[in-house]
């Protein structure tokens, strides 16, 4: 049996290797949307984050993906704060909210809301997108 060590895994012309016949995540980040600003904890093939509000936030790609790809996602919130019954949306959400962008190659919009239906900020937010790189 080999031992294959290494640091970096690149194409011949230096871009990210296209993995195939498997559905790795293609990107993920880890954040608190509690804070201001907000601050990505960890993340991969996410680059930034922009706050667009109360509970709403653009997640930016390193990498940009294909037109269709999915996107699931998970808010919790750790201090005493009773914010129970979460929901992750990406793209359009609850009828009683403006939200409606629809994924894009570049960036996904989060919106986080609870059991009223309006928006919040939760201090732990996970999001993890499949599918295929642009």
């Amino acid at each position: 049996m080999s031992t294959l060590h290494t640091n970096t895994v690149e194409t011949s012309s230096g871009g990210p290797v296209t993995l195939t016949k498997q559905s790795a995540a293609k990107a993920w980040v880890n954040f608190n949307g509690y804070t201001t600003p907000v601050a990505i904890r960890s993340s991969f093939n996410s680059s930034s984050l922009v706050d667009d509000g109360v509970g709403k936030y653009d997640v930016n790609f390193t990498n940009n993906m294909s037109t269709d790809y999915s996107v699931t996602g998970s808010c919790g919130q750790a201090t005493t704060t009773d914010r129970t019954t979460a929901w992750f949306s990406v793209g359009s959400a609850h009828a009683n909210n403006s939200h409606t962008p629809a994924l894009v190659t570049g960036s996904y919009t989060i919106l986080l809301t609870y059991q009223t239906q309006s928006n919040l900020d939760y201090d732990t937010v996970s999001g993890t997108v499949n599918g295929d790189l642009a």
